[in-house]
């Protein structure tokens, strides 16, 4: 595979009228994967192995402009705070999974996956200019001390085991717990620490049913992800408005799902899941960086972003047949 990517972008963060904070913003990245894989199927015993390979190289300018009365001077743009990186991830793995029937309803399987991770950063920093006046925006002149070089390496070995069980041919359990990571980088334009690794261990159990000629499909989960080092976007508003990316040591994700299709009458086809969600950082200190006054914060019990306590999802489709074909309309 082969991606090509570049994004520009403008615009204006300080939410007034007037020119206080106008963001440039260019991002341009090439990156290359492969994989190589070859499957096996022997009566009762299915496997998959494999090699992966991915190498991306970027370029990240953030430039911030500024008017200077924000720093108390005279009301005029300025050059502002300015960050680039050159950011280059070369990532391998090796994985292997297989699948064995101890008797027509007991299926076993077993998974591994080893991932080598080396990210580099070159050329990476952060300049700030309260002076030069804005336009034209002046040509990037590295700081001193720069350019450096960062670089970290990560590995991982995440294994996976499940357990399959057919009760009936319509009614079938499982559960699972497996392993997984993501790899650290770096932030953007600074020049502070890389942030560390993800991981995580997930269990999962859960219930597939089907009833009436597969007229009816009902099925039931329950899932725990416990997290370490989970990587947490966090919005900073000094000196400019920005994302950082830190580590929160810990945080746990539980709670259970349903969903159902079912189709009365061969037109009428109906569908609806829910969800019940408990997602929390159990461990979490921190500093608020438009606040540092605060000092540090304990967040440990506060919501993880983005994890709503519950969802509810309906909906419904009617086929009409109509000429040779047929229409479907359908609501949610």
């Amino acid at each position: 595979g082969y991606q090509n990517a570049a994004h520009h972008s403008v615009y204006d963060t300080d939410g007034t009228t007037s020119y206080l904070n106008k963001v440039f913003l260019n991002e341009l990245s090439e990156a290359y994967s492969s994989e190589f894989r070859v499957t096996g199927d022997h009566d009762r015993f299915k496997w998959t192995a494999g090699l992966y390979y991915f190498n991306e190289d970027e370029f990240v300018e953030n430039r911030a402009v500024l008017n200077s009365v924000l720093v108390g001077g005279a009301f005029q743009q300025v050059q502002g705070v300015w960050s680039f990186a050159t950011l280059k991830t070369d990532a391998m793995a090796a994985f292997a999974q297989g699948s064995y029937d101890v008797t027509d309803a007991l299926t076993v399987t077993l998974g591994i996956r080893y991932s080598d991770e080396t990210r580099r950063a070159i050329n990476d920093s952060r300049q700030v200019d309260f002076s030069t006046p804005f336009p034209p925006l002046q040509p990037i002149v590295n700081a001193a001390g720069f350019p450096r070089n960062k670089k970290v390496h990560f590995t991982s070995v995440d294994p996976k085991i499940s357990l399959d069980y057919k009760i009936t041919e319509d009614i079938f359990v499982y559960a699972s717990f497996s392993t997984g990571f993501k790899s650290g980088g770096f932030n953007y334009g600074s020049v502070g620490d890389p942030f560390l690794p993800e991981s995580i261990e997930a269990y999962e159990g859960g219930i597939k049913t089907s009833w009436f000629d597969n007229r009816l499909i009902m099925n039931f989960a329950a899932f725990r992800y416990d997290y370490t080092n989970i990587q947490t976007q966090v919005q900073f508003f000094t000196p400019v408005t920005s994302l950082r990316v830190l580590n929160a040591a810990g945080a746990r994700n539980q709670g259970i799902e349903f969903e159902m299709t079912a189709a009365p009458t061969q037109r009428l086809r109906l569908n609806a899941s829910a969800s019940i969600l408990d997602a929390e950082y159990t461990e979490f200190v921190t500093g608020d960086g438009s606040r540092p006054s605060l000092g540090l914060l304990d967040l440990e019990g506060f919501n993880l972003p983005q994890s709503p306590e519950y969802m509810v999802n309906l909906g419904a489709a009617y086929t009409v047949p109509v000429g040779n074909g047929d229409i479907t309309l359908r609501g949610e």
